[in-house]
């Protein structure tokens, strides 16, 4: 048999497999570092990391709490078969006692029943952190099973738990993970004080450097006053050469150096740097001087240091006026929200998967929106008007277009998932004000002015935003830049309150959680996030854990309609591919190659979920269930939707039959929607096929007129009511591209031997015939298109 230590290191990876073993993340709770002085720098170099079970021969002492006892004697026989020590207590009184006095034998791991007469388990965990000043891992035990309990005992601080009758392999597994769990705790106490101790040495030697620096720059002053500048230097030589001081060779010489002196353009570069040093000027005037006019000298430093305060003032320095774009303070305006914020309660929870966005109206989603700002205490903590917030959002909902599925409802559910994740507890202790800030935002902007197709048909047919972003990210490039272009203006300014700091840290995450939403990064982003849990938990401390945990974050609420209840996840899964539908026929329509999934008349809709769900939404939650064990049902969710679908085209197989969305409408506000999927049967699909190939493609839709008047919708599974403001276009084809700033025009590029001609990406397709195509422009995709059958069939 192995030695108890040798056996964390054989099998404590083991116990991993499944949600269910997964430890439970715990705060750290770290000491102080001990008085500042310089004393402690002496003290902080002889601390050691402390023993360890894991790298020592230390048999692990382990404590029974069970007030059974024939469980004491069974469980102290299995623990002295595995190799341990073990004393036990009938109670929460006597195990607290043996605790308070186990210093020179002290243990390592409890075992604590939960039912207990006097005090029971989570009674005794509540008193145990209060008593004891040391943290020892916990495994609570029961002869029940039921949820709620052993929820309960993860909630009271338990490490793992044991259902009764206990298994000796079963406790052996148990025992050496949280013993294992145990000694990365150490590790991680000991490298976060040490971190502590090491920032404050560098605070103490920025200390000494910038008085060190300062002493310099004094020095330097009084050198530079004895110094020559180059044209000094020159006056000299030339007199001395004037005065005959200097024979043949020796003025040769000096007349050379002299004239490379003069095409020198910094004859007083050495007085100028003075200047730049201790002139008091703009900080922006001083950079601009300094890259203009003293390229290559390296040794100038633009540091200036100046405590920035974190309020409003902050901005009111040229430079940061110049650095965060039409951040202004707020003026003085009565501004007044349609409703009252302060009393404002949404009628239904909308903190949990069963947010259904279609039984809403605009004004309703809208409201909702500002909720999730005011719940977070977003508007306090950066002090900027809900009045703002309010025109923000219903710009928002002007710039998305009416299509089946990119549109104003897509764009609040997703805002909806994010404000679910940042409600968890982990999720929120983990992340900054600003970054719960920037990750609702992106929420809202991520899918701003989207056209109704994807990426590659902007590629194919040469947009002109294709053009502009390089064929790299474009549409995730272009709702970045639309939301913030938004964000620039006065009405729509809810960025007013924040300092320079704040401004740049919340860019860079929108930007970053914006642009992961391009499905080309998916894997990428998902195998990077894989990894880093693999090797431990996810640290606050790290940017970079941070920036990848929102990245996973927007990620799985851009496609989280998969983990909520079916016929909720139905809906959008119809919406989608109804839209998928739309440019496809687009394709076919111009002899373009078809795109996966956006053929009406060869896709089956429920493999399509099928594949979906297991190649892409899957693999996604499960890696974020495996780092924050509170989201296990959303995983379990996207599970049992993805055996819905299954049982879906198991019928189809047995019934010889196709599964085709429903009948799917999108008007102004409102969804009509019958919530039955169309059936039929495998021999009308064949013959709508040979029709599609023998006749003319389907036509594509005309843009509706805009109505004029506000329309009421009912439908099948609730009742919406549309906002009284109209929308900029009411059907998926719509006539405002993503390209135009200034107007309601659109414009795409397409290539001529003299000019670029710019109309929309729908109109030019109407204006090309497939005769005319570039051969090119069929080759490209007809690889592109082989490539991804051969991977549909590998991963099939």
């Amino acid at each position: 048999m192995l030695s108890p230590s040798n056996q964390f290191h054989h099998h404590h990876h083991h116990h991993s497999d499944g949600l269910s073993s997964i430890p439970d993340e715990r705060k750290l709770s770290t000491s102080s570092s001990g008085s500042n002085g310089s004393n402690e720098r002496k003290d902080s170099i002889s601390i050691t990391i402390p023993q360890l079970l894991t790298d020592s021969n230390i048999t692990p002492n382990i404590l029974v709490i069970d007030d059974d006892p024939v469980t004491r004697r069974t469980i102290q026989k299995l623990l002295s078969n595995l190799g341990y020590k073990s004393k036990t207590a009938s109670g929460g009184k006597e195990a607290l006692n043996l605790l308070l006095r186990d210093e020179e034998d002290p243990f390592h791991c409890l075992l604590v029943d939960v039912l207990m007469p006097e005090m029971d388990g989570f009674s005794f965990m509540k008193v145990l952190k209060q008593a004891v000043n040391r943290e020892i891992p916990c495994i609570m035990m029961s002869g029940s099973e039921d949820p709620e309990t052993v929820a309960k005992s993860f909630q009271y601080g338990a490490e793992d738990f044991l259902p009764k009758p206990i298994r000796e392999e079963i406790l052996r597994a148990r025992i050496q993970a949280v013993l294992a769990y145990r000694d990365r705790k150490i590790k991680e106490k000991f490298y976060i004080k040490k971190i502590h101790e090491e920032q404050r040495l560098r605070n103490q030697l920025q200390h000494i450097e910038r008085k060190n620096e300062e002493e310099l720059l004094a020095f330097k002053q009084k050198v530079n006053e004895s110094i020559e500048t180059p044209l000094q230097l020159i006056m000299s030589t030339v007199t001395d050469i004037m005065n005959g001081n200097l024979d043949r060779e020796q003025t040769k010489l000096a007349l050379i150096s002299v004239m490379k002196s003069l095409s020198s353009s910094n004859l007083y570069r050495p007085a100028f740097l003075d200047y730049m040093k201790t002139a008091e000027m703009d900080e922006n005037t001083r950079q601009w001087l300094v890259d203009q006019y003293t390229k290559g000298f390296d040794d100038y430093s633009l540091r200036k240091r100046t405590d920035r305060s974190s309020s409003t003032d902050s901005n009111a320095s040229t430079g940061s006026q110049t650095a965060v774009p039409n951040i202004t303070h707020k003026n003085s305006i009565v501004e007044v929200l349609p409703f009252d914020i302060d009393n404002y309660k949404p009628s239904v929870d909308v903190s949990t998967m069963n947010y259904d966005a279609f039984n809403f109206t605009y004004d309703e989603l809208k409201m909702h929106v500002i909720y999730f700002f005011k719940s977070l205490n977003l508007f306090d903590e950066f002090n900027f008007s809900p009045y703002k917030l309010w025109n923000f959002i219903g710009e928002l909902r002007k710039k998305y277009r009416m299509n089946y599925y990119h549109n104003f409802r897509h764009c609040c559910d997703v805002t909806q998932f994010i404000y679910m994740f940042l409600n968890s507890e982990k999720i929120s202790t983990f992340l900054s004000p600003v970054e719960k800030f920037a990750m609702l935002v992106s929420g809202l902007c991520h899918d701003i002015d989207h056209p109704g197709v994807n990426n590659n048909f902007l590629v194919m047919t040469e947009d002109e935003l294709a053009y502009r972003y390089n064929d790299k990210s474009v549409l995730e490039n272009y709702h970045a830049c639309s939301g913030f272009r938004t964000m620039l203006k006065e009405s729509y300014n809810i960025l007013e309150g924040m300092t320079e700091e704040q401004y740049r840290e919340f860019r860079k995450i929108m930007i970053n959680t914006i642009l992961a939403t391009d499905m080309s990064n998916h894997f990428s982003i998902l195998s990077f996030f894989e990894s880093r849990i693999g090797t431990g938990r996810l640290s606050n401390e790290n940017q970079e854990d941070r920036i990848i945990l929102m990245k996973m974050l927007m990620k799985c609420s851009d496609i989280s309609n998969m983990s909520r209840p079916f016929e909720i996840a139905k809906k959008w899964a119809c919406a989608c591919i109804h839209e998928f539908f739309n440019q496809g026929d687009l394709e076919r329509k111009k002899g373009l190659p078809i795109s996966p999934l956006m053929d009406r008349y060869t896709l089956d809709f429920p493999k399509s979920q099928i594949d979906f769900g297991n190649f892409i939404v899957s693999p996604l939650f499960k890696q974020l269930a495996i780092a924050y064990k509170e989201l296990v049902p959303l995983y379990e969710t996207v599970l049992n939707n993805i055996n819905q679908w299954k049982q879906l085209f198991d019928e189809e197989q047995q019934k010889h039959i196709t599964y085709s969305p429903f009948p799917f409408e999108v008007c102004e506000g409102s969804v009509i929607f019958n919530d039955t999927l169309v059936v039929k049967p495998k021999e009308v699909i064949m013959e709508e096929i040979t029709k599609s190939i023998d006749s003319n493609p389907p036509k594509e839709q005309e843009v509706p007129k805009q109505p004029s008047e506000p329309i009421v919708v009912a439908s099948s599974s609730s009742t919406s009511v549309k906002d009284a403001t109209p929308t900029i276009s009411a059907s998926p084809t719509t006539n405002e591209s993503p390209t135009s700033t200034t107007s309601n025009a659109s414009s795409i590029s397409s290539k001529s031997s003299n000019s670029i001609e710019k109309i929309s990406p729908l109109t030019r397709l109407d204006k090309m015939d497939g005769d005319n195509l570039p051969i090119v422009n069929l080759i490209i995709p007809l690889i592109i298109l082989i490539i991804s059958v051969i991977i549909y069939f590998l991963f099939a």
